[in-house]
């Protein structure tokens, strides 16, 4: 069986805090993780739009023209960054065979 953190849990301070998390977050300039902004959220840099509710409305089926009108400060390089950030993370999970 593979066991994985759900991506919510990828808001959570603590995994956030993390070496590799921080080093990814890194590579990606329009993600931007700050204690003092949404509790440490990754958010897209510049705004308090945070990563997992762009990729929330992405998993609702919201295309990114609406997400985009709904948050004007957007581009669409944005959300791309978002998902990349996502994928990296996921990548990083480790497989626990139980």
């Amino acid at each position: 069986m593979i066991a994985a953190r759900s991506l919510t849990n990828f808001v959570l301070y603590d995994i956030l805090t993390s070496k590799s998390i921080r080093e990814n977050a890194m590579q990606y300039e329009r993600i931007e993780m700050n204690p003092d902004i949404m509790d440490g959220k990754p958010v897209i840099r510049g705004t308090r739009v945070p990563v997992e509710l762009v990729l929330r409305k992405l998993g609702a089926g919201m295309p990114p023209e609406a997400i985009l009108g709904d948050h004007p400060r957007l581009t669409l390089d944005d959300i791309l960054a978002a998902q990349a950030f996502a994928a990296d993370y996921l990548a990083d999970e480790e497989i626990v065979d139980g």
